[in-house]
């Protein structure tokens, strides 16, 4: 029994023992990509309207880019591989992405339609991860973040369209600003995690300890 407990005790030392240093090398990677996002969240909040046009037009590029490519790839499969799909779905791409750089108007209004889908499932994504990290401290940042994303996708649709122009820049920026906050926020968690989890493997070390001889 005591032969037992004693392996039990190494399996427990060295499960905490991963868990440490996974979460040493993650939390620093969290920090950094936390400060990323908050600071690509203040220039959208100070810049809304261009970020507004920078969202449109970067999508409008990706339209003709992968529009380009699945040309490419539906001349070289020919008549077989599904090539006529292929064609159908590259030159829609690149007529979507054409008429945006036309008519950026209609593309930014598009874009808030796009933007209020992405809130939702955002928020939606955010709240898994709570929900993966539920037994971490840190979990509650990610849930405030997925309810900011819900509010955010919620007040744009029903602001929609006289807001089009700099909501979505404006959210965008807020969006990310709150996920820099909460991830800031969790890699300190996780910190003050590790340490705890390297308190706890140390006290039951030594308890293992066998008492010195007299």
């Amino acid at each position: 029994m005591n032969l037992q407990n004693e392996t039990n005790h190494s399996s427990l030392i060295a499960r905490y023992q991963d868990e440490a240093n996974r979460l040493a090398s993650d939390w620093g990677w969290l920090l950094f990509f936390g400060i990323l996002y908050s600071a690509l969240g203040l220039f959208a909040l100070y810049e809304p309207f261009v970020t507004t046009l920078s969202i449109t037009f970067t999508l409008a590029t990706l339209f003709v880019v992968v529009g380009v490519i699945q040309l490419v790839q539906a001349m070289r499969l020919g008549r077989g591989g599904g090539a006529l799909g292929r064609f159908a779905q590259a030159i829609i791409g690149i007529i979507a992405g054409v008429l945006i750089f036309r008519h950026p108007t209609a593309g930014v209004m598009g874009l808030g339609f796009a933007l209020t889908f992405y809130f939702f499932v955002n928020a939606f994504g955010k709240m898994m991860v709570a929900l993966s990290l539920r037994f971490h401290r840190g979990a509650g940042w990610m849930i405030v973040s997925a309810i900011c994303s819900l509010a955010l996708g919620i007040i744009l649709l029903a602001t929609f369209p006289i807001s089009t122009f700099w909501m979505p820049g404006m959210f965008f920026g807020v969006d990310l600003l709150i996920l820099g906050v909460s991830t800031v926020g969790l890699s300190a968690s996780m910190r003050h995690f590790h340490k705890d989890l390297e308190v706890a493997a140390t006290k039951v070390k030594e308890q293992q300890r066998p008492p010195r001889a007299a």
